[in-house]
């Protein structure tokens, strides 16, 4: 049923002066944009506004993503999702309202009655065939200076009044001072499981940062390496050496994501992650994970092999090692630059490890310990002196099921 225009402009007002109230008392509790956004919009149609559609997009700092979008939409669930980056040179984006916001900080009005007016943008012309008859799209400004974007939809015949067209520029002034520090807690865990890892990147903002504090930490190891970076790094051009080891990481990172592992950080060519485990018991399921992720991780290269040499490229070989057992794992570093890592003699042993693969030709060795809490084919190495450790260790090598 469609709902007619309030008689008074005062009452009207009145109307948005709640929403307004709601946004300076009550939308700070609520625990993310998510359920801000789509409480927002649930106020403002309560506001006796026969909102049709709703939008609000958030741009972030990402690796793979542009920003957020949330899409109301009535009698529907709330839409939420994310752009890559990319998105902004799509035909879909450059014929949009989003990009005359973002990019000129401009609010504007389509008329949906008017097929002059909806036909410039896509979007548009799509709310008016679902019988939309208004729509505003107008800046959400954070203290930044970023602009990203708020819009509304309507389906009352004569389209908006002039008591909402006017308090809609002081509700999304409103909006974004509850939405940036959400939105700026969101970038915040991104850039941390980004550049430090998940795990790492939750004690640094439970407040885990002064030099030195860390815990004793179960973890299956793994520690990887491309074989002849050296001589890459002598002959190949910098963007093209960054190239072959972004295909590298891309081989070997996700398999241990993937089943589990943490990234703890990027060493030149090497790779060190682990695998934690909150109990002993847990410690074999953690092993399995880890060779998994080995296996993984061989197909995954088999595969990009088969790739370069089909373009005349030389294919890439790696090491990995794994090991298990108990790690240090806290901040390390100077007064003001900190790291967060693993320490300990499990470290030094998969490190000593890994360093036997190119010796005898395996991709994949793993300990004793290790081989203990794995039930896999195993082919024994015999016992092996490890520079830098006291007497010989017993090694095996992993052979992953290739196709």
């Amino acid at each position: 049923m469609t709902r007619t225009v309030p008689t008074s402009l005062v009452e009207q007002s009145l109307q948005m002066s709640t929403v307004a109230d709601w946004l300076l008392e009550t939308a700070w509790r609520r625990p993310d944009m998510k359920s801000v956004v789509e409480e927002f919009f649930q106020q403002v149609e309560s506001a006796d506004v026969p909102l049709l559609r709703g939008m609000v997009i958030v741009q972030t700092l990402h690796p793979q993503l542009v920003g957020y979008g949330f899409i109301w939409r009535r009698g529907e669930p709330m839409f939420a999702g994310s752009g890559e980056h990319g998105i902004k040179e799509q035909e879909e984006y450059k014929r949009s309202p989003t990009k005359v916001v973002f990019e000129e900080g401009r609010s504007l009005r389509v008329r949906l009655d008017d097929a002059a007016e909806r036909s410039q943008f896509g979007i548009t012309e799509e709310v008016y065939k679902v019988g939309g008859t208004d729509y505003v799209a107008m800046p959400l400004e954070f203290s930044s200076g970023q602009h990203n974007l708020l819009s509304f939809a309507i389906d009352r015949p004569g389209g908006f009044s002039n008591a909402e067209l006017a308090a809609f520029p002081a509700l999304a002034s409103l909006l974004a001072r509850v939405l940036e520090p959400k939105a700026l807690e969101v970038t915040a865990t991104n850039l941390l499981d980004t550049y430090v890892g998940h795990h790492a990147g939750e004690r640094i903002l439970q407040g885990q940062i002064l030099r030195s504090s860390g815990e004793t930490m179960k973890a299956a190891i793994w520690l990887c390496d491309l074989r002849g970076f050296t001589r890459f790094s002598d002959t190949l051009h910098r963007a093209f050496l960054i190239d072959l080891l972004n295909q590298f990481f891309d081989c070997v990172g996700p398999a241990v994501q993937e089943n589990g592992g943490e990234i703890l950080k990027f060493m030149g060519d090497g790779m060190l992650a682990v695998f934690p485990a909150d109990t002993d018991a847990e410690l074999g399921d953690a092993c399995r994970r880890a060779l998994a992720a080995a296996d993984r991780a061989c197909v995954a290269m088999d595969t990009l092999n088969a790739e370069r040499r089909d373009f005349g490229d030389e294919a890439l070989d790696f090491g990995l090692a794994l090991h298990v057992g108990d790690v240090m794992f806290g901040n390390v570093g100077c007064a003001n630059r900190l790291d967060f890592t693993v320490i300990g003699p499990a470290v030094n042993m998969v490190s000593r490890l890994e360093g036997l693969c190119s010796e005898l030709g395996e991709n994949v060795i793993v300990s004793k310990d290790f081989a203990k809490l794995v039930e896999a084919e195993l082919k024994p190495l015999g016992q092996r002196a490890l520079r830098g450790l006291s007497g010989e260790q017993e090694v095996f090598a992993f052979m992953p099921e290739r196709g």
